[in-house]
């Protein structure tokens, strides 16, 4: 620690795996900081970046070669803007990011296509690494987040690290600027794996971490308009920090085919709700080749849902693509029992023991899988076995093998609402209410269930 005086040049680099990192204030001479990118990936979704300013007074007119995208949080929609587009080689109007804006890029394939017929004849690109040239940023930043509560993704607003070191989410989720009116979740897009990662509470899923790289850009969700102020307190260096995790019970899953993958979390405290809360971080469905493994509460996707203890839980797969997938277990607590059920096929796989492999095909219904965490047809008395639980607007009953019979829910009037006859394995029984009481009874010739 100590005064920095630059007389002449400073240019910091990053690769495919490292960056370079500085905390400090404004410098004399010159400063760069070079943002590897690399190459394109395939497909609609392959080579798009998530890219932050770490100088100031950055514009769109000093990545030529590049697509950019901005991200309208009132319709939870791309905005396109083009660099130079061949052939007229007329760039666009230029457009400046602020240190806390966030957009997306992809270098453009054909700017720098065979000459004379090339706009990189008029304005060099930048390729595969884009270079900030300024002052670069320091002490408090300012931004916005908003929150129209239309679109796919209410708001979801795409925020940049503004600094050229690394940003610590924790720092600020911990500190005094964080606000009840922000999520706790944060996301990250991954080219390489056509994947987002998400962070919250200590849990990632997909690589998700605390520590936001220098420019690099991350969506947060807001429940509410709110101002948004980092701060130098937040700035570290990665090297040698701990990575920590929740003290939670957790159990991470893992669907994977041909080199793809995708983790869901379940977590479970006493604080924790049923419910969609602020704790818990949704899922972002990557591409359309990559599997997409997630749980769900109040009707919406989650790649994180922190929950009270349970011995089941609803687990939902997708994916654009038919083959045969895997999934098991990448971490979990001191569990003795993990079962997951394939509610399509009616079999029963141990997770401790291995994973389990499955065929998809395109069209399948995404809630086929339920995780159990207490025993399933298992004990001399049959109706000892019987499991009963609910999420959402769905009952669910588990009946083992050796028991037939009827299922039967109530109101609270005594009201009979569905009766149906028992089906080996899992019972779905959808209810048009939620938040409200229901008893269900399982008969049998020789024991009931309630």
């Amino acid at each position: 620690v100590g005064t920095f005086t630059n007389n002449g040049s400073v240019m910091m680099h990053s690769d495919a795996d490292n960056s370079a990192s500085y905390i400090g204030g404004a410098v004399g001479g010159t400063f760069q900081y070079d943002r590897f990118l690399g190459d394109n990936g395939t497909g609609v979704e392959g080579g798009w970046h998530y890219l932050s300013s770490p100088v100031a007074g950055f514009g769109s007119h000093n990545m030529f070669d590049y697509f950019i995208n901005t991200w309208d949080e009132p319709t939870s929609m791309w905005v396109h803007n083009e660099g130079m587009p061949f052939p007229d080689c007329i760039p666009s109007a230029e457009i400046f990011m602020s240190g806390m804006e966030g957009w997306s890029v992809k270098i453009d394939d054909n700017y720098n296509a065979n000459p004379p017929n090339n706009c990189s004849l008029i304005n060099p690109g930048t390729g595969a690494t884009v270079e900030f040239m300024g002052a670069p940023n320091f002490g408090d930043q300012f931004g916005t987040a908003t929150s129209t509560g239309v679109g796919l993704y209410p708001g979801f607003n795409l925020v940049g690290n503004p600094y050229p070191s690394y940003w610590y989410y924790d720092g600020y989720f911990f500190g005094p600027n964080w606000s009840g009116n922000l999520f706790d979740a944060i996301y990250y897009w991954d080219e390489d794996a056509m994947q987002y990662a998400s962070y919250v509470n200590g849990i990632g899923t997909n690589g998700g971490g605390p520590y936001v790289p220098p420019a690099q850009a991350f969506f947060l969700e807001a429940a509410a308009a709110d101002a948004l102020t980092f701060t130098d307190a937040e700035r570290a260096h990665v090297f040698g920090l701990p990575y920590w995790k929740d003290a939670s019970n957790i159990v991470k899953l893992m669907a994977s085919s041909n080199g793809y993958t995708d983790e869901t979390v379940i977590r479970f405290g006493e604080d924790y709700t049923t419910a969609r809360d602020k704790s818990d971080a949704r899922k972002l469905m990557g591409g359309s080749t990559v599997p997409s493994l997630y749980t769900m509460a109040s009707g919406i996707s989650l790649s994180v849902n922190g929950m009270p203890a349970t011995e089941s839980v609803p687990v939902f797969f997708e994916c654009g693509t038919s083959g045969t997938y895997s999934i098991e277990t990448v971490e979990t607590s001191d569990f003795s029992y993990l079962v997951l059920e394939d509610l399509l096929l009616g079999t029963e796989t141990n997770l401790l023991e291995g994973s389990y492999s499955f065929d998809h095909t395109t069209g399948n219904a995404a809630d086929r899988f339920v995780l159990h965490f207490g025993p399933l047809g298992i004990g001399d008395n049959a109706a000892n076995s019987v499991n009963i639980w609910s999420s959402e607007s769905t009952i669910y009953v588990n009946v083992p093998k050796e028991m037939s019979g009827t299922i039967t829910v109530y109101n609270l009037m005594g009201q009979e609402v569905v009766s149906t006859d028992t089906q080996v394995g899992t019972n779905v029984i959808p209810i048009d209410n939620t938040n409200t009481y229901y008893v269900v009874k399982v008969l049998s010739n020789t024991n009931a269930v309630t």
